[in-house]
């Protein structure tokens, strides 16, 4: 084959392979193949569990999954570190503040970010 055909073909090759490779690898990350509808719903049912602990203006029962060492940001921008901390601020404002308050929640979206980690998109 001529030299330059075969450069030409080459270049012509990559150009159309790389864009194809990059589109796989991108919807693999996207979502792993160990992926499954039982850890969506699992992850669902924490966010339910979450939300009904909330309703019930229950603060033990709404902090059940959290990590002992939670790093707890709340809407004023205050930290707290620990799952006790959480469930005692909540129950002091659920005794007070938020002893009216509910939440519906609704998750919109769920995406793998390593095979222990996942961010939720909770509406």
């Amino acid at each position: 084959m001529n030299p330059r055909v075969t450069k030409l073909f080459t270049t012509l090759l990559a150009l159309v392979a790389m864009p194809l490779a990059l589109s796989l690898a991108r919807s693999t990350t996207a979502k792993p193949a160990d992926s499954s509808s039982a850890d969506e719903a699992a992850i669902k049912q924490v966010v339910a569990g979450f939300s009904d602990g909330w309703n019930s203006h229950d603060a033990h029962s709404m902090c059940l999954s959290l990590a002992d060492d939670v790093q707890w940001v709340n809407w004023r921008g205050e930290a707290v570190h620990s799952r006790n901390e959480v469930e005692d601020e909540h129950a002091t404002l659920f005794s007070g503040l938020y002893k009216d308050t509910h939440r519906t929640d609704t998750v919109k979206g769920i995406r793998t970010l390593a095979p222990d980690l996942v961010s939720v998109d909770n509406y």
